[in-house]
């Protein structure tokens, strides 16, 4: 894939990952069910039709993002 910055566990990728867990962390103490809130991964060709679309790269930490959640779940019921 072309906008990745290399192995996900390298430079700003780690960081991105980092912060993801982070979130979720603290999403989960705050009580809210995180399991059922985010969707899973990207499939690398996901982000390689998406970088075709727009005609260049994501941006690394985009990329990276995507690399360990595609969004957020559309459920009214998140918030428990």
């Amino acid at each position: 894939m072309a906008g990745a910055s290399g192995p996900q566990g390298t430079g700003r990728a780690a960081e991105v990952r980092q912060a993801w867990e982070d979130l979720l962390s603290a999403a989960s103490q705050a009580g809210y069910a995180v399991g059922e809130m985010v969707r899973p991964p990207a499939a690398d060709e996901q982000l390689a039709a998406a970088e075709r679309a727009i005609g260049r790269p994501l941006p690394s930490d985009l990329a990276a993002l995507y690399q360990l959640s595609d969004g957020q779940l559309d459920s009214p019921d998140i918030l428990g």
